[in-house]
């Protein structure tokens, strides 16, 4: 007499009496819980601000310097505008531009990118 229906334990809670339909419903509605959750933890973000430092024309150089973080703690890197100068052999600074990509808050980068002569 019980065919066509099963019995599943939602959550821990007691157990309830479902039939296939509400059971489909149920597996669907966690299949969706955690596509939401894979593309929430997958997606990366970014964030860019340019920065006009000096009245200087922009110049031909470009350097740039990168710091990679992991919760808050620095793992590696400098992402300071003086460590982006001397990637790029500038000595007069025109512009600088700051970065941030990565899975915030888990992981990111941050990036200091100038440019001059």
């Amino acid at each position: 007499d019980h065919y066509g229906e099963v019995f599943v334990e939602a959550h821990g809670l007691k157990w309830e009496h479902m039939g296939f339909k509400q059971l489909k419903e149920l597996i669907m509605f966690k299949r969706f819980c955690l596509l939401l959750s894979v593309l929430f933890f997958v997606t990366s973000c970014g964030t860019f601000r340019p920065h006009m430092a000096t009245t200087h024309p922009v110049g031909p150089r470009v350097g740039t310097s990168c710091a990679k973080y992991v919760l808050p703690f620095h793992i590696g890197g400098e992402n300071t505008i003086l460590a982006a100068a001397k990637k790029g052999k500038i000595r007069n600074v025109s512009t600088v531009d700051t970065a941030m990509k990565g899975f915030f808050p888990f992981y990111y980068k941050r990036c200091t990118t100038i440019t001059g002569k």
